[in-house]
């Protein structure tokens, strides 16, 4: 709760919700404050009865070695001191098993989360066939689902995309366009059917090579909390300067980058919060480009966007047209008309590509 009021304080502060989120913080730390309270006090129970019980056994075994079996008073003390001192250690042992006990819980769900991520992970990338774009990517008859309870995201999708062309993924929320672009990206592997590079599978085997060839600008145009230098070096860690500006040129915010104080040791704050929402996309649309992409992917890239900065990112866009692969999801019209290729997908279904 606490990181999400911080992460959405401007929804927060703006809706005048700030009792109301502090009464429902206070209410989870008053019940989180229970449960440590009660969890102590059983501990403590269960220690200070174990001691008495101790102590008890420890008083009526000296009682009856003294009056029972005749035992020397000083014998029956030593002998109830190491009692005690055995019972310490059972104690210990007791209180570790306690401990252990109440982790195991935890312990196993950690094994199962490993388990489950050993069999998801992908496996060890080929080092020999490849696959490289110079005709075109095929997308036959794929099909996917995000699970039992959320239905089909596609069904029996099939299209043709062509090299060093613009192609546009269309269609209202829930279509399943984000989910097809991320098929192509080989992000995620379809349940039937295939995706083809110039004839090649894109098979387990070859999706992270693949991606090693291809750039992904998100609709969040998220940038770390470091210099426009070191956000550039996350898409291709070897960039030298001059491939830096040449990625800041084809985003055209090159401009921009070099009339700050710093150019490109400027620190872009959290999350890129320094920046306007069109400088962000396009240092995010560099940083994508400095890997020297044959695929270009970008979802929604100017539907947070005013008109200006949009027109900015399409220019953009022109620049690299005919120079590398770009598959656009998006429902603005301004990016459908500079398409070379539609692709218009509803409820999973593919009902046009032209």
């Amino acid at each position: 709760d606490l990181y999400d009021d911080l992460t959405g304080m401007r929804l927060v502060k703006s809706m005048h919700l700030e009792e109301a989120r502090l009464r429902r913080f206070d209410l989870r730390v008053a019940k989180l404050r229970v449960g440590q309270i009660e969890h102590v006090g059983a501990v403590a129970a269960a220690t200070g009865a174990g001691r008495a019980v101790a102590a008890v056994a420890a008083a009526a075994g000296v009682a009856i070695a003294v009056g029972g079996l005749e035992m020397p008073v000083a014998e029956a003390v030593v002998l109830a001191l190491a009692f005690g001192r055995l019972m310490m250690v059972v104690l210990g042992v007791q209180e570790a098993w306690r401990n252990v006990v109440y982790a195991l819980p935890a312990y196993e769900a950690a094994l199962g989360l490993l388990r489950r991520c050993r069999e998801q992970a992908e496996p060890a990338e080929h080092g020999r066939d490849l696959p490289a774009l110079h005709d075109q990517i095929e997308i036959d008859d794929v099909g996917f689902g995000h699970g039992p309870d959320r239905g089909t995201a596609l069904e029996a999708v099939s299209a043709v995309i062509p090299a060093r062309s613009l192609t546009v993924i269309c269609g209202p929320s829930g279509a399943g366009k984000s989910t097809l672009a991320d098929i192509v990206l080989g992000l995620l592997a379809p349940d039937h059917g295939r995706v083809l590079i110039d004839g090649r599978e894109l098979d387990r085997g070859r999706r992270r090579a693949w991606r090693r060839r291809v750039g992904y600008v998100p609709q969040d145009s998220f940038l770390f909390h470091d210099t426009i230098r070191a956000n550039l070096r996350v898409g291709a860690e070897e960039a030298d300067e001059d491939a830096m500006w040449a990625a800041l040129a084809d985003a055209a915010v090159d401009g921009f980058v070099r009339s700050l104080p710093d150019g490109l040791d400027t620190v872009v704050g959290d999350r890129g919060g320094r920046l306007s929402g069109g400088e962000r996309q396009r240092i995010a649309l560099a940083r994508a480009l400095v890997r020297r992409p044959e695929l270009l992917v970008l979802d929604e890239p100017t539907s947070a966007l005013d008109a200006e900065s949009e027109r900015q990112v399409l220019d953009a866009l022109a620049r690299l047209r005919g120079r590398v692969t770009m598959i656009v999801v998006t429902h603005r019209p301004a990016v459908l008309f500079a398409a070379d290729r539609v692709i218009s997908l509803q409820a999973g279904r593919l009902v046009t590509a032209l």
